[in-house]
Protein backbone atom coordinates (compact mmCIF):
# COMPACT_ATOMS: atom_id res chain seq x y z
CA UNK A 1 0.00 0.00 0.00
CA UNK A 2 3.24 2.39 0.84
CA UNK A 3 4.18 1.86 -2.40
CA UNK A 4 1.20 2.28 -4.66
CA UNK A 5 0.98 5.81 -2.55
CA UNK A 6 4.21 6.86 -3.03
CA UNK A 7 3.88 6.16 -6.92
CA UNK A 8 0.57 8.30 -6.14
CA UNK A 9 2.33 11.25 -5.05
CA UNK A 10 5.38 11.14 -7.75
CA UNK A 11 2.44 11.34 -10.33
CA UNK A 12 0.73 14.08 -8.03
CA UNK A 13 3.86 15.67 -8.57
CA UNK A 14 4.52 15.82 -12.12
CA UNK A 15 0.88 16.65 -13.02
CA UNK A 16 1.35 19.49 -10.81
CA UNK A 17 4.82 20.47 -12.17
CA UNK A 18 3.01 20.60 -15.61
CA UNK A 19 0.15 22.35 -14.14
CA UNK A 20 2.37 24.72 -13.43
CA UNK A 21 4.25 24.85 -16.50
CA UNK A 22 1.06 25.53 -18.47
CA UNK A 23 -0.03 28.39 -16.38
CA UNK A 24 2.96 30.10 -16.75
CA UNK A 25 3.53 29.64 -20.29
CA UNK A 26 -0.02 30.63 -20.22
CA UNK A 27 1.08 34.28 -18.41
CA UNK A 28 3.77 34.52 -20.38
CA UNK A 29 1.77 34.86 -24.02
CA UNK A 30 -0.82 37.23 -22.00
CA UNK A 31 2.18 39.35 -20.71
CA UNK A 32 3.64 39.12 -24.48
CA UNK A 33 0.20 39.73 -26.26
CA UNK A 34 0.31 43.06 -23.54
CA UNK A 35 3.69 44.04 -24.71
CA UNK A 36 3.04 43.97 -27.90
CA UNK A 37 -0.28 45.98 -27.76
CA UNK A 38 1.03 48.17 -25.43
CA UNK A 39 4.39 48.02 -26.84
CA UNK A 40 4.47 52.32 -26.95
CA UNK A 41 3.69 52.81 -23.61
CA UNK A 42 6.20 50.51 -22.41
CA UNK A 43 9.06 51.97 -24.32
CA UNK A 44 8.07 55.46 -22.99
CA UNK A 45 8.30 54.01 -19.53
CA UNK A 46 11.47 52.75 -20.51
CA UNK A 47 13.13 55.82 -21.69
CA UNK A 48 11.70 57.62 -18.90
CA UNK A 49 13.63 55.42 -17.14
CA UNK A 50 16.65 55.46 -18.94
CA UNK A 51 16.47 59.38 -18.71
CA UNK A 52 16.48 59.64 -14.91
CA UNK A 53 19.50 57.16 -14.82
CA UNK A 54 21.43 59.38 -16.90
CA UNK A 55 20.57 62.35 -15.35
CA UNK A 56 22.12 60.98 -12.22
CA UNK A 57 24.97 59.90 -14.07
CA UNK A 58 25.91 57.62 -12.14
CA UNK A 59 25.67 59.23 -8.68
CA UNK A 60 25.65 56.25 -6.13
CA UNK A 61 24.08 59.20 -3.58
CA UNK A 62 21.02 57.81 -2.82
CA UNK A 63 19.68 61.58 -1.49
CA UNK A 64 20.16 62.77 -4.65
CA UNK A 65 18.42 60.44 -6.36
CA UNK A 66 15.75 60.69 -4.46
CA UNK A 67 15.24 64.32 -4.74
CA UNK A 68 15.59 64.71 -8.59
CA UNK A 69 12.72 61.58 -8.61
CA UNK A 70 10.32 63.50 -6.02
CA UNK A 71 11.05 66.87 -7.95
CA UNK A 72 10.43 65.01 -11.62
CA UNK A 73 7.28 63.79 -9.87
CA UNK A 74 6.24 66.60 -8.36
CA UNK A 75 6.41 68.57 -11.53
CA UNK A 76 4.92 65.50 -13.81
CA UNK A 77 2.31 64.64 -11.70
CA UNK A 78 0.60 68.43 -12.22
CA UNK A 79 0.65 68.32 -15.53
CA UNK A 80 0.23 64.06 -16.62
CA UNK A 81 -1.91 62.71 -13.02
CA UNK A 82 -0.88 60.19 -10.56
CA UNK A 83 1.01 57.61 -13.32
CA UNK A 84 3.85 59.61 -12.84
CA UNK A 85 4.61 59.67 -9.05
CA UNK A 86 7.53 59.29 -7.14
CA UNK A 87 6.71 55.70 -6.70
CA UNK A 88 5.87 54.89 -10.43
CA UNK A 89 9.52 57.00 -11.30
CA UNK A 90 11.28 55.31 -9.14
CA UNK A 91 10.10 51.98 -10.82
CA UNK A 92 10.71 52.99 -14.01
CA UNK A 93 14.20 53.58 -13.22
CA UNK A 94 14.75 50.58 -11.93
CA UNK A 95 12.71 48.80 -15.04
CA UNK A 96 15.49 50.66 -17.10
CA UNK A 97 17.82 49.03 -14.37
CA UNK A 98 16.81 45.56 -14.88
CA UNK A 99 16.54 45.40 -18.77
CA UNK A 100 18.29 48.19 -19.91
CA UNK A 101 18.16 46.87 -23.87
CA UNK A 102 14.48 46.62 -24.39
CA UNK A 103 13.34 43.74 -26.98
CA UNK A 104 12.05 44.95 -29.94
CA UNK A 105 8.00 43.51 -30.40
CA UNK A 106 9.04 41.13 -33.48
CA UNK A 107 11.94 39.87 -31.51
CA UNK A 108 9.40 37.37 -29.82
CA UNK A 109 12.47 35.28 -28.72
CA UNK A 110 13.67 37.81 -26.44
CA UNK A 111 10.29 39.21 -25.83
CA UNK A 112 9.77 35.77 -23.95
CA UNK A 113 12.44 35.90 -21.96
CA UNK A 114 11.72 39.42 -21.16
CA UNK A 115 8.36 38.21 -19.91
CA UNK A 116 9.97 34.92 -17.87
CA UNK A 117 12.36 37.30 -16.15
CA UNK A 118 9.96 40.13 -15.49
CA UNK A 119 7.60 37.18 -14.08
CA UNK A 120 10.64 35.42 -11.66
CA UNK A 121 11.59 38.74 -10.50
CA UNK A 122 8.73 40.65 -10.22
CA UNK A 123 10.29 43.97 -11.44
CA UNK A 124 8.53 46.70 -12.99
CA UNK A 125 7.85 45.28 -16.41
CA UNK A 126 5.37 43.51 -14.40
CA UNK A 127 3.80 46.19 -13.38
CA UNK A 128 2.97 47.74 -16.27
CA UNK A 129 1.67 44.77 -18.18
CA UNK A 130 -0.85 44.30 -15.74
CA UNK A 131 -1.79 48.10 -15.79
Amino acid sequence: MTGRYRVEVFNMDIHYKNIRELIENNLVEVKKNEISSNYHTLLTYHNIGKEIVEDQSGEVRAKYGEELIKSYSLKLEKEYGKNYSYRSLWKMRQFYLVIPKLPTVSNTNNLRKTCKISLQTKSFAVFLLVR
